[in-house]
């Protein structure tokens, strides 16, 4: 009979009757003329056994075909049982091993025969286990699990979502997710924890900054108050850092709201260093700022855009309150919608869908009647088709909503500039204001009907009201003549350009005094060392000349810097001007210390925190 020389008899002993025991868990099988059998139980019960290379194992030919020669095979019973049982062993090197054939009878030495080798790669039993994770890779994933909630904003309930624990254990299976309450009540404060620490060092290496703040009453009928401070870092780069948001549970009187703000002032030690505050128009919060804490105050201009374009909607309000129904109409019927869409297709239209307003956002109005006016075509030719009991909106009526379109624009254009989260806004303010005057003025002067000239007429009387003594704050005309990108054009006023002009050179002026009294003691150390140093030298004259020549004044320096600035052409409105003046600081080194000091004026406040806020309590709760 040939020899076995299949890989698998390293594993099993042959016994009599086409049998065979396996040399690890003792079973013993059926294997009749081929080694299928023995392979399938191999790989059923020992997985971890690599099958996938061979060993040829020489026999002599003398032995017994039913017991054959084992004297290399029991040599490696134990090496082979060991290696599959224990998963410290990770891969056999190759062995060359020597099989001696002499028989125990035998008085002679046999000749010697092949050498076999025996390659078996094996994976290890630990592979299919769960490996313990270390501490610092832990440390490591539960820092980015916290960006879920501290930065995404994620209700901690996702902890419990069947999906998301798979998710995180096909990630990593040696992962532990931990549970919500240890979230909240250990992960979460350590990291409130470590940012309040982080925050509070930034905030104590800023010159000046200005506040901005709001109230508001969230769905569940909780009262919060939100402080944000705004300023220009070292980089000159303009920084937004949120300072408090907590319930505020009492009544909102001009009294309470100061003590609340001067609390998270002295908290943030920032007593010498707002600029202003600024909110909405509320004459609570207004009260508490000039008259209980005398600060400076400004008004939101986005808020105060708001409540001039609400002023002027009013004498649109029936007319709008038609247009609406259509729109809610649209917005429930399926049916209206899809032959919308069908009568959009038929005319070459991409599909859009008819928007909405919302009560608390005057700008939700205008795109509603943007986009009612946009598909005129398609939703007449709906309406006829449904016939539906629905308002008659006359080609007049169409004409005006078509007027009503033209007089929002420019509000609308300035509402969406002025949100803007990552760039100067208050440079603008003036420029802004001046332009929204000229343009309605122009409007009034075109063929409108009756109704949209007092729109008209509204929206410049309550500019006026409202925005028309812009160019007397000082924060707002610094801003201005400070942006590389406006500078003295954007005044149309020549006393307020030299008004402003001469208020920062006497910020020059301060800053260069400072320096001069914080360097004084040192240059006076030094000049007298000088001067002993050259006692009897040549030199000495010349060094007395020198010491005594006159010297520039502030006022002469800053006056130079400041009309340098001047004289340098203005960048593209598109450009970053925090970005140019970085790159430009050392060659106005004094205006760009007035800059960092002063520029931390941001013409919006909290409505935008404040919604986002409010989404993330309702879903913590």
């Amino acid at each position: 009979m040939s020899p076995k020389v299949s890989f698998l008899w390293n594993f099993f002993d042959p016994k009599p009757d086409f049998k065979a025991r396996c040399k690890l868990c003792k079973q013993v099988l059926a294997y009749k003329s081929t080694t299928n059998n023995l392979k399938k139980h191999m790989m059923r019960r020992h997985p971890t056994v690599n099958l996938k290379e061979e060993r040829v194992d020489t026999v002599k030919s003398g032995d017994s075909l039913d017991q054959p020669s084992t004297s290399a095979t029991t040599s490696k019973e134990d090496l082979l049982t060991s290696t599959a049982l224990t998963s410290s062993a990770t891969t056999f090197k190759e062995d060359e091993i020597t099989d001696p054939t002499l028989s125990p009878t035998s008085s002679t030495r046999a000749p010697e025969k092949k050498k076999t080798t025996l390659r078996a790669k094996q994976v290890t039993m630990g592979s299919f286990l769960r490996k313990k994770m270390g501490s610092a890779a832990c440390e490591k994933i539960d820092d980015a699990l916290m960006l879920l909630f501290t930065k995404d904003m994620q209700p901690f309930s996702i902890l419990e979502d069947v999906g998301f624990r798979q998710y995180t254990a096909a990630l990593n299976p040696s992962y532990k997710l931990p549970s919500r309450k240890t979230v909240t009540k250990s992960m979460l404060p350590i990291k409130f924890a470590e940012a309040h620490l982080g925050l509070k060092e930034e905030i104590s290496k800023i010159k000046a900054c200005t506040l901005t703040t709001d109230t508001w009453t969230s769905r569940t009928t909780e009262s919060y108050m939100a402080v944000t401070a705004h300023f220009v870092n070292e980089n000159f780069e303009l920084q937004s850092r949120l300072l408090d948001c907590s319930t505020f549970l009492e009544s909102h009187t001009s009294k309470n709201l100061a003590q609340e703000l001067m609390k998270i002032i002295v908290e943030w030690d920032l007593k010498e260093k707002v600029i202003m505050v600024i909110s909405d128009n509320a004459a609570n919060i207004k009260k508490a700022v000039k008259e209980e804490l005398k600060l400076r105050h400004l008004g939101c201009y986005a808020h105060t855009i708001n409540l001039i374009c609400q002023s002027a909607l009013e004498h649109v309000k029936g007319a709008l309150e038609k247009l609406k129904s259509i729109v809610t109409f649209f917005k429930k019927s399926t049916t209206a919608t899809a032959k919308l869409n069908e009568q959009q297709r038929f005319l070459n239209i991409a599909p859009k869908k008819l928007l909405q307003d919302v009560a608390t956002r005057w700008n939700s109005t205008f795109y509603m009647l943007e986009r009612f006016v946009e598909l005129e075509q398609p939703i007449r030719s709906t309406m006829a088709i449904l016939d539906k009991d629905l308002p008659v909106i006359s080609l007049e009526e169409w004409n005006f909503f078509k007027e009503l379109v033209k007089i929002l624009r420019p509000l609308e254009q300035v509402t969406k500039e002025i949100s803007g989260e990552h760039y100067l806004t208050a440079s603008a303010v003036i420029l802004m204001s001046d332009g929204l005057r000229d343009v309605y003025n122009n409007l009034r002067r075109q063929d409108f009907k009756d109704l949209s000239l007092a729109m008209i007429n509204t929206i410049l009387e309550e500019l006026s009201i409202r925005l028309g003594n812009l160019d007397q704050s000082s924060s707002l005309t610094f801003a201005t003549f400070m942006d590389p990108r406006y500078k003295n054009f954007g005044f149309s006023n020549a006393a307020i350009v030299d008004k402003t002009k001469n208020q920062i050179i006497s910020y020059v002026v301060q800053v260069i005094n400072k320096k001069n009294t914080e360097t004084a003691q040192e240059n006076l150390e030094n000049a007298e060392t000088r001067s002993m140093a050259h006692q009897g030298s040549i030199w000495e004259k010349f060094h007395q000349r020198r010491a005594n020549q006159p010297k520039n004044t502030a006022t002469s320096k800053a006056i130079v810097e400041v009309q340098r600035y001047m004289e340098e052409p203005p960048i593209e409105r598109a450009e970053d001007p925090l970005a140019w003046w970085k790159a430009n600081a050392y060659s106005f080194p004094y205006l760009a210390e007035v800059l960092k000091e002063r520029l931390a004026v941001a013409a919006r406040h909290m409505r935008q925190v404040r919604r986002r806020l409010t989404a993330y309590i309702l879903r913590t709760d």
